[in-house]
């Protein structure tokens, strides 16, 4: 049953005395932040505070209040640099769902590349940075996921504890219903929801614009939302203007804390008890600006004022005429304690950057009084902050992202599974890249296969010279293998290093044999035929000729002779049928729609080379790279076209091909210029384990590998 705005209310209210000195709390540390120190000071009307202070001495008839009020605001430095650290986003790592084959893992893969997609159209870079100012400063925020019912993806929100109001359950390990209470302008509401009517303040019209002259005239409103594991809902001035039971089982929301405190429904911040050294900073500051102001500045007194003139002259070189028996002194405050109150102040800075968790090297100050290293500063820098940063992020804001994730790919997988979600995705490759792969495609949620099992892996708070030193220093031990390393060092695929490695090797092979062959006969015509040879190829061919285009068996067409005549039957046994045979596994023939021409295309010539016309705004169909693929000539092994391109016939990404031969790489990317770039080869040692065209040039074009069974359950809830 719907939750209604009577019930939600009443919540609120039962609520509302319990956290409102909480609440104004958050309100009092967003204005710490912007600076108004002396404002909160002078309006606090329970407490002592600076102003106090002052206060008291001045009853007693001394005037010490300084009349220049400083702010040296070392609760928003410190906010600002966790901010800094809290900001970046982090890797995802998807779990393989068992068994780890190689179609799960290709499942997750491309559950990773969805989550990446999200993020990058839900700009979660600006979710982070938001709850990177609000847990050092507040301590806590929530963090929402909600889908997009337009665009066909979850979006990402963020919620101000301001305006929370969190209901524990019974134990106190978490929280059952999130509601949010707070108020917005009148003419804000009327552009956001266009069916808000606004609520008649009086029974007769007349009277009711009377009441309200002198009153603002555009009022705020009160905005109430209401989610627990079975609906969100959404009022304005009581009337509901969202809601859905979506019965998901899950909240949408999160509770993320900079320090969770045990049995407690709030988190605290770095800087919460930081405000009184703060405070007495700020005094401190001021009053030394006044001693050393009255100290450039002196006060006169006259003795026997009626020698003085009426009026004095002051300033640099100014001549006071005082005539016999009057005298003029000059009252200057001591500065001789100014060092000391200087040294004072600058301890009672530091301490608060050290109680809340920073170094002054984190300020770009280094307390060495020598000359010491880059590294050397760098390793201060993080040794007081790295651990704080990382409980942070493993339990507060990691804990809630990986959640996130899990709930993006469920509403996926359930509400848009058969929306096509298009998404451009901004992935890294390793935690040290600085180069990011990009990635535009288009996918279906019921592609979205498995569970949300993941990670995320922040940028560990130590350089990657450091994380290097380690890994060699363990393999030396024989504790870890040089995947581990690579993945440590920020490298995922362990076995691409591998295969490039490989390949390295190769050619430094080939080019050293061609070298050591002109050492044995140093002669002009040898040295031009090796340098042509060499050059060759490290440009990726043979060095030889290539041969004569052979036919291509895609089109049925002979070796010597040009397009069928009209009326023959064409490849798919009609006449000029835009069909193709393609072999199954198990025997017979059948048609790929995968495979087939477009309805009205002409069938290039003989001898013709194979183009990759984009199709679908950049895509590249599997017809055409099956095409261009079985042209190819001077290949030794099989060639294989797996993934995307396979699984959906066309892709806006890269084209996965899996090799038998690791130097079929050069000739095939010599041979494809049209997609230079978009090549990404695997090496296999038979037929993939999973769905291929195998496109080797002098063999009939066929699809093979493991059949597609039923489809696999969906996941039923959130890990």
């Amino acid at each position: 049953m719907a939750i209604d705005y009577a019930t939600a209310n009443a919540v609120k209210e039962e609520y509302k005395d319990a956290y409102a000195i909480r609440h104004q709390a958050f309100k009092d540390l967003r204005r710490f932040w912007q600076g108004d120190y002396w404002k909160i000071a002078a309006q606090a009307k329970t407490g002592r505070s600076i102003v106090s202070v002052f206060r008291d001495q001045m009853n007693s008839g001394s005037e010490t209040l300084p009349d220049m009020k400083l702010v040296k605001n070392v609760v928003q430095k410190i906010c600002v640099k966790y901010q800094t650290f809290l900001s970046p986003l982090p890797m995802i790592t998807m779990y393989v769902d068992p068994p780890g084959t190689d179609n799960k893992r290709r499942q997750a893969t491309l559950k990773e590349r969805y989550l990446y997609g999200v993020w990058n159209d839900t700009q979660m870079n600006r979710t982070f940075n938001r709850a990177g100012w609000y847990l050092p400063l507040m301590g806590d925020c929530f963090q929402g996921c909600y889908p997009d019912m337009e665009a066909h993806v979850p979006r990402s929100t963020l919620r101000s504890p301001e305006c929370a109001y969190p209901v524990t359950n019974f134990d106190g390990s978490g929280e059952d219903i999130f509601l949010f209470a707070w108020n917005e302008r009148e003419s804000v509401i009327k552009r956001q929801f266009p069916g808000y009517t606004p609520k008649q303040k009086g029974r007769f019209p007349i009277v009711s614009q009377f009441m309200q002259r002198g009153k603002a005239p555009d009022p705020e409103i009160e905005i109430m939302e209401w989610s627990d594991d079975k609906e969100f809902a959404r009022w304005v001035e009581g009337q509901k203007m969202n809601g859905v039971e979506h019965d998901f089982g899950f909240n949408i929301f999160e509770h993320l804390k900079f320090i969770d405190v045990p049995d407690e429904p709030w988190g605290h911040g770095a800087v919460e008890q930081l405000i009184n050294q703060n405070e007495g900073l700020n005094a401190l500051q001021s009053l030394l600006f006044q001693a050393v102001l009255e100290n450039v500045f002196p006060s006169l007194v006259l003795i026997d004022p009626s020698k003085a003139p009426e009026e004095i002259y002051k300033g640099p070189g100014s001549i006071i005429p005082i005539n016999a028996g009057g005298d003029v002194k000059v009252i200057a405050p001591s500065v001789q304690a100014l060092g000391a109150q200087m040294g004072f102040m600058n301890q009672v800075e530091h301490g608060m950057k050290e109680d809340a968790g920073l170094n002054e090297t984190t300020f770009g100050v280094s307390p060495a009084s020598s000359i010491v290293t880059g590294q050397a500063i760098e390793d201060l820098q993080n040794a007081g902050t790295a651990s704080t940063v990382e409980m942070v992020q493993s339990t507060g804001i990691g804990s809630a992202i990986t959640r996130w994730n899990a709930k993006a790919i469920y509403m996926g997988q359930t509400m848009f599974a058969d929306d096509t979600i298009s998404l451009y995705a901004t992935s890294p490759n390793g935690l040290a890249d600085i180069s990011k792969k990009t990635d535009a495609f288009s996918i279906k949620g019921k592609q979205l296969v498995g569970s949300g099992r993941n990670e995320v892996v922040f940028m560990p708070q130590y350089d990657l010279h450091t994380k290097v030193v380690i890994g060699l220093q363990m393999a030396g031990g024989g504790l870890v293998s040089k995947k581990w390393q690579r993945q440590n060092a920020g490298i995922p695929d362990s076995d691409a290093m591998d295969e490039e490695m490989l390949d390295e090797a190769v050619t430094a092979a080939v080019v050293g044999a061609l070298l050591g062959s002109l050492q044995q006969e140093p002669t002009p015509a040898n040295a031009v035929g090796v340098e042509e040879q060499a050059v060759a190829f490290l440009a990726g061919g043979t060095g030889q000729p290539l041969p004569a285009p052979a036919a291509h068996p895609l089109l049925g067409l002979t070796g010597g002779g040009g397009a069928p005549p009209a009326g023959a039957p064409g490849p798919s046994g009609g006449p000029g049928g835009p069909g193709m045979p393609v072999s199954m596994p198990g025997g017979g023939q059948e048609m790929s729609p995968a495979l087939q021409l477009p309805p009205g295309s002409t069938q290039p010539q003989a001898g013709t080379p194979a183009t990759a016309p984009a199709s679908g705004g950049g895509a590249v169909t599997l017809n055409d790279a099956a095409a261009a693929f079985n042209q190819v000539q001077g290949i030794q092994g099989r060639v294989f076209l797996v993934g995307q391109i396979v699984l959906t016939g066309q892709t806006n990404g890269d084209i996965e091909v899996a090799l038998t031969t690791g130097s079929d790489r050069a000739v095939l990317a010599q041979g494809l210029p049209q997609y230079a770039g978009k090549l990404t080869f695997h090496s296999v040692t038979a037929e993939p384990n999973e769905q291929f065209v195998e496109v080797t040039p002098g063999t009939q074009i066929h699809q093979g590998g493991p059949q597609q069974g039923a489809p696999e359950p969906q996941a039923v809830g959130v890990a």
